[in-house]
């Protein structure tokens, strides 16, 4: 083969106005572009540099670079040319440089080869782009977070560098424990989980054509050691970024609470399989309580009717106690198969009008009123709630009830009302009986608790245990106060 032979007439002027072309090119770029040899010496200097830097070409230029870098990183450029004369390339590397009124300025470098006629390395070409609005919107967004630990980003948002990060906090370095330099190598997507990537991807897209401002939502970042972690990213785009379209990013550590929330959820699911095998142990178990009580019950019954006569006054007591404590414990077992239906929480709630289910209750406690000549009286309208009409029925059910049950010498009277307190509604039951001593107002509501001897008062000391379930299970408390001119007022709330 011969030697190539030198560009004749035409050929020099399609090289002479490309080299032009590419001459235009750098001048205006808005860019600080500058060359330099392999000893680091400036060979040119465009129009953005001495804007960026202070220096005019006739100053910079056959002076060494290292006028612009700090003390503290004289070294960089070592490193950079180094990487250059080994064939590598220098990409969106942040730094400091140092402007000829002696300020700092944070820039973004590229850095590439200059190759001579015969291919070798003879200097560096360096881009630097101006990056200290991302350093004062670091600032900014750190100032209205309060001290609060969240790693903070600055994203481009340009079609060309779309997702690239442009600046970083030292939270967020150490959030995935990466430094600033190892994150901007990082690619869009390239840290975030796979099963998040499309998501992510697709608002950064909207955010970039303007369909939207900002988004959040929770997401999986890869740390340096490898393990994911759960963050709460909020993006939004950045006013003021001047010639460059970029979007500021937080990323707040949300790995623990998503630990507890999965802890919460294994213990739910374990809480409902435990319910559930509550549930049919306290059915099988009240069946097979319940038939042993009902053969008894008929066994005393026909003792009494037909060896009744054989029996003395003594053996005819005993018989009625046997009929009476089979009678209680069945009653006793149906209250704790009540009990243990009342689930967490209402499937299917209605609305429900606490003045019907109070009538509805009331026609069921018709005799009882009519023998002890108790009577009941509204104070005004009672509310309207979520829930179970069923449930709220029995709970008033068991209050009158008790309040007929524990009255004193006078008839028993029973006011129920209602008033609103903030968000919810307080709902009283007062009345004129007994009363409860203060000092054992919580115990009352507990599972099988009597604070009277069965001779006194007949029951199972289920009824406010029942009431207490009633109302939690509809998000609400109950308790209990003493009336003023005696009796008690019992008071539960629910959320209205």
């Amino acid at each position: 083969m011969g030697e190539p032979k030198p560009p004749g007439p035409a050929g020099e002027e399609r090289v002479a106005i490309e080299s032009e072309h590419l001459a235009a090119i750098v001048r205006s770029s808005d860019d600080a572009i500058l060359s330099k040899d392999r000893n680091a010496v400036v060979t040119s200097w465009n129009e953005a540099a001495e804007r960026l830097y202070g220096y005019s070409p006739d100053e910079i230029v056959g002076q060494s670079v290292a006028l612009l870098i700090p003390p503290e990183r004289q070294g960089e450029e070592l490193e950079i040319i180094r990487k250059i004369l080994a064939g590598e390339r220098i990409d969106h590397y942040e730094t400091e440089r140092v402007r000829k009124d002696g300020t700092r300025v944070t820039v973004s470098l590229t850095a590439s080869p200059i190759h001579g006629a015969n291919g070798e390395v003879v200097g560096v070409s360096t881009q630097a782009r101006d990056m200290s609005w991302t350093q004062e919107a670091l600032r900014a967004a750190e100032q209205q977070l309060h001290g609060v630990p969240v790693g903070i980003a600055v994203l481009s948002v340009e079609p060309d560098a779309f997702g690239q990060l442009l600046s970083a906090n030292a939270e967020m370095t150490r959030l995935l424990g990466y430094d600033a330099e190892e994150l901007a190598g990082f690619g869009p997507g390239e840290l975030t989980h796979q099963a998040d990537a499309a998501v992510e991807r697709a608002l950064l897209a909207e955010l970039a054509d303007g369909r939207r401002t900002s988004f959040g939502l929770e997401q999986r970042y890869r740390h340096k050691d490898g393990r994911w972690i759960w963050v709460w990213l909020t993006v939004s785009l950045l006013a003021g970024a001047g010639h460059q379209r970029a979007a500021v990013a937080h990323l707040l550590d949300i790995s623990d609470r998503k630990v507890a929330e999965e802890d919460l959820k294994r213990t739910r699911r374990n809480l409902e399989r435990s319910n559930a095998e509550l549930d049919q142990f306290a059915y099988v178990a009240s069946h097979d309580l319940k038939e042993p009580l009902i053969l008894l019950s008929a066994y005393a019954r026909m003792l009494g009717e037909h060896h009744g006569d054989a029996l003395d006054e003594e053996g005819r007591t005993f018989l009625g106690h046997v009929r009476d404590e089979a009678a209680r414990m069945k009653s006793m077992i149906d209250d704790l198969l009540d009990y243990s239906r009342l689930q967490t929480g209402v499937e299917d709630p209605t609305r429900v009008d606490l003045g019907e289910a109070l009538d509805t209750a009331l026609r069921t406690l018709a005799p009882r009123l009519e023998e002890t000549a108790g009577r009941v009286e509204v104070e005004g309208e009672l509310p309207v709630v979520e829930g179970s009409a069923a449930q709220f029925e029995r709970l008033f059910r068991n209050l009158v009830g008790n309040a007929l049950k524990f009255h004193g010498e006078d008839p028993p009277l029973v006011s129920v009302s209602a008033e609103r307190a903030d968000s919810e509604w307080v709902v009283c039951v007062r009345d004129n009986g007994i009363g409860v001593d203060p000092g054992k107002a919580e115990r009352v509501f507990e599972v099988f608790q009597r604070l009277h001897s069965q001779e006194q008062y007949a029951g199972t000391g289920m009824g406010l245990a029942i009431c207490k379930r009633i109302v939690e299970r509809h998000g609400g408390r109950i308790w209990v106060d003493p009336a003023a001119d005696g009796g008690s007022v019992f008071k539960f709330a629910l959320p209205g």
